[in-house]
């Protein structure tokens, strides 16, 4: 639709549930998926379509960024850009960005009519795989599982990408957007890319900066620590390295 604002796709927890009570009460199929979708990829495209395929609503939910835990450089993407990457695809109706780190909590609240997952999971013992599916079980939903797609990794893509720059700045500006710090996103990348890599020494001065400046965006509601920061914008430790 033009001038359509595919981030009002968006939406949180109460918007979700009364789109789950009318689709109810007109008799319409919801499906959900859920995962980190950290590099949206050719797989996932082609998992979402699948998705879609299964019946009238298509809900996708994603892992916060505080809730990965896939090492200390992920996510590699924060969670407004991941939202805002599943939005813009047309065969999704709406995202919601799940603080939790596994979709069991939402499906107990949505009760989707059919939750996806990839054929990898059909025989998965984990844990919390099994907790999802006890949960759609337990109120008759289905779980319908992905089959015959190519096998795509965030992590594999993510891990050959580890020298690359570029986005560092758009990372930061992202963040600075989404908050009252003004970053200055190219020098401050600069000075996280000299802790990273260690190509030039981080005086104490830019140091103490960018300790100020994260410690000001934790303060947010949308980060929860100083850690959290430094995984987005790919830095371990700042007492690692330095002058």
């Amino acid at each position: 639709m033009p001038g359509h604002d595919f981030r009002t796709k968006i939406v949180d927890l109460p918007h979700l549930l009364r789109i789950r009570q009318v689709a109810a009460a007109d008799r319409r199929t919801v499906v959900l998926c859920h995962g980190c979708f950290d590099i949206v990829h050719p797989g996932h495209v082609r998992y979402l379509h699948f998705a879609r395929q299964q019946g009238d609503i298509l809900i996708v939910s994603m892992t916060s960024d505080a809730a990965i835990d896939k090492g200390p450089l992920r996510p590699y993407i924060p969670q407004e850009l991941r939202a805002e990457n599943l939005a813009a695809l047309e065969c999704v109706d709406y995202v919601y960005v799940d603080p939790h780190p596994t979709a069991s909590a939402l499906l107990e609240s949505v009760q989707p009519d059919i939750y996806i997952k990839g054929g990898e999971y059909e025989t998965s013992q984990d844990p919390r795989f099994l907790r999802e599916r006890a949960t759609v079980e337990s109120y008759g939903g289905r779980i319908v599982f992905s089959s015959g797609q190519p096998v795509f990794s965030s992590s594999y893509i993510i891990s050959h990408m580890a020298d690359e720059q570029s986005l560092a700045g758009t990372r930061l500006a992202a963040i600075s957007e989404k908050t009252d710090v003004e970053l200055l996103p190219l020098q401050v990348a600069e000075a996280f890319y000299r802790v990273r890599f260690g190509r030039l020494p981080l005086d104490s001065a830019h140091r103490e900066a960018i300790e100020q400046a994260l410690a000001k965006i934790a303060a947010c509601s949308m980060y929860s620590s100083p850690g959290t920061m430094r995984s987005m914008v790919g830095v371990r430790d700042f007492s690692s390295r330095g002058a």
